[in-house]
């Protein structure tokens, strides 16, 4: 019976280390685990914070497009207006172009409108500048393409040459008719003195050499101290005729 309990014994305690083998075991098992549960639990980690970094870039790529499709569309629009206020401003250019012609022709015709004996030198010189302006709006037209600051350039040049011949054929025209006036008028005086006579003849000799300005100056001057007032007579005589 002694050798009984004494094999009972043996055979709980063997159970016994059965046991805590067992536990040493699980333990390291559950070690293992919880070890393949944090990398597991790190890889997700990393996924979902790649996935959103990944999103983030896409983000950050579609709102550059966006921006770039912006600035496309803004550059587009500017280009169309640009391109229609192109064809406005030579359409401008053309109509101007026509109206400077209209100039030119009004300064033609007033400087004929009077029989001038002369046509001053002046007048040519700036009827030739004028024109020659009016010639670089029409060659400047058929450049292609046109630039416009030049081409703009050129018609207010042109514009501002022909008005400046009009303004010259308006001031030749008045004053040789005037200065006309004012010696036949002075004629009636050639015989009170030899002083107004060779006056006279002084004014005659400027007016055929196209000098009307001086002409009037010299005649109305010379009457006025005969007859003052005169000169203004004439002018309203030559506003009314």
């Amino acid at each position: 019976e002694l050798e009984n309990e004494i094999d009972n014994l043996n055979t709980k305690l063997e159970s016994k280390k059965v046991i805590f083998k067992n536990a040493g075991s699980l333990a390291d098992a559950a070690l293992q685990l919880s070890g393949i549960f944090s990398v597991a639990q790190e890889a997700a980690d990393i996924y979902l914070s790649n996935i959103k970094d990944l999103k983030e870039k896409e983000e950050k790529e579609i709102e550059n497009l966006n921006y770039r499709l912006i600035n496309l569309e803004n550059n587009l629009d500017s280009s169309i207006d640009t391109i229609g206020n192109m064809r406005e401003d030579e359409a401008r250019a053309r109509e101007q172009l026509e109206e400077i012609k209209v100039i030119m022709r009004k300064a033609k015709t007033k400087i004929h409108e009077y029989n001038l004996p002369v046509i001053p030198s002046i007048y040519a010189t700036e009827l030739k500048e004028a024109a020659d302006a009016v010639r670089e709006i029409v060659k400047e037209l058929e450049q292609k393409p046109i630039t416009i600051e030049i081409l703009n350039t050129r018609v207010d040049t042109a514009r501002d040459l022909s008005l400046k011949v009009l303004k010259r054929s308006e001031e030749i025209n008045r004053c040789a008719h005037l200065a006309e006036m004012a010696i036949v008028y002075g004629n009636r005086f050639r015989p009170v003195s030899s002083e107004v006579n060779r006056q006279l003849n002084y004014s005659e000799n400027l007016y055929y050499k196209g000098e009307y300005k001086k002409s009037l100056e010299l005649t109305a001057n010379m009457l006025e101290k005969i007859e003052p007032g005169i000169y203004n007579k004439l002018v309203r005589k030559y506003i009314n005729d």
